[in-house]
């Protein structure tokens, strides 16, 4: 594995030789900027290109934030931004010391992405090289199943959003699947009420509910997948960790006007989708809390698009009894992310840019093609 170094580097010489041991103890490649020779890149660049080789980076922070870029962050803050979209991160952070302002907010930045997982504290460079062998060793048994597929993982998670479409009403169905593949939920655990309880729980009352709590929950489990059901929503959860969550809109009145119940309201399919994103990432956080898988795949469907009329609120408002309804274009609508794969952390810091997107993409299915 090539491990990037990343870290002020003015007096934090011993920090950053403590880390490179600990990762060329274990058998590690070690990128750092002290390994660059002349280029014609500037260092900045040069640093960054190291970083994207990379396959894991140890990122250390402590009181200075370091020289400005041209992009108006540091580069090790530049470099930490660009890590984390491709790669695990592990963040180190320096006690005993005052943090600069800007240093603050990276450091909160940092572990607030991290949920936790990768963060950990040192006070001298020996406390550091132990803590970063621990952590590289638990990332190696994390990786130790193999890497995350994104075709494999996209596939589990397009089947996952084929559920049948029942009824005659618009239906969205977003579906998430992550790797690398593994089981993260045991046959007896979907078996448990009291796991089954807690996923209820979580639907109802979590930081991203999707059931109604007042209504009744029906459970039934087929093929190894666990499905919580009410009149309209679903969850379903299978062993290796895939989440399905069907028709995860807000609890509001249909759609008004003669034709509500065939419009499709662009807003209203953003915000399931959102909810759905919250509400996976919490239950990844429930099912994996040591994070043993890193990327995901969200995918979304609408289904009975046929004769259905796309519109935003406003457009709905204006004409809430006329209607142009898709004649001719697909029954239902399924889209994926390009790249299809995000880092597991996207589905809580950057779910409200992947929900607009997607939503971007089942417009262009079920509206320009009408």
């Amino acid at each position: 594995m090539r491990v990037f170094i990343g870290s002020v580097i003015r007096d934090f010489a011993e920090q950053r030789e403590a880390a490179a041991h600990a990762a060329s103890d274990l058998g590690h490649e070690v990128l750092r900027a002290e390994s660059l020779g002349a280029r014609d890149a500037t260092p900045e660049q040069a640093c960054l290109q190291l970083e994207r080789s990379a396959d894991a980076a140890v990122v250390l922070l402590g009181e200075r934030y370091g020289p400005i870029q041209r992009s108006g962050l540091s580069a090790t803050h530049e470099e930490y931004r660009d890590a984390r979209e491709r790669i695990p991160v592990l963040v180190f952070v320096q006690d005993g010391v005052v943090p600069e302002d800007a240093e603050r907010a990276f450091i909160a930045e940092a572990r607030d992405w991290a949920g936790g997982r990768f963060a950990g504290t040192f006070t001298t460079a020996a406390t550091l090289r132990q803590s970063v062998t621990r952590a590289l060793h638990e990332l190696e048994l994390a990786r130790a199943v193999g890497p995350a597929e994104p075709t494999e993982i996209t596939e589990r998670a397009q089947r996952a959003a084929a559920v049948p479409a029942g009824g005659q009403h618009p239906i969205l169905v977003v579906a998430i699947a992550s790797g690398p593949a593994q089981q993260l939920v045991r046959p007896a655990q979907l078996e448990d009420q009291a796991f089954r309880d807690a996923l209820l729980r979580s639907a109802s009352f979590g930081p991203a509910p999707i059931f109604d709590p007042r209504a009744a929950t029906t459970e039934r489990l087929q093929a190894s997948v666990l499905a919580l059901e009410q009149t309209r929503s679903q969850v379903r959860l299978d062993g290796l960790g895939t989440v399905t969550v069907v028709d995860p809109r807000p609890r509001a009145a249909p759609p008004a006007g003669l034709f509500g119940g065939l419009v499709v309201i662009e807003e209203d399919v953003r915000e399931g989708i959102l909810v759905a994103l919250r509400f996976t990432g919490a239950l990844l956080d429930e099912i994996d809390p040591t994070h043993r898988v890193s990327v995901v795949a969200p995918v979304a469907a609408l289904l009975n698009l046929a004769h259905t009329d796309w519109r935003t609120r406003a457009e709905h408002a204006a004409n809430p009894n006329t209607m142009h309804p898709n004649m001719f274009g697909p029954e239902r609508a399924v889209v994926e992310l390009i790249p299809s794969t995000r880092p597991r952390a996207a589905l809580i810091h950057q779910a409200t840019q992947i929900a607009e997107d997607l939503v971007v993409l089942l417009r262009r299915e079920a509206r320009d093609r009408a």
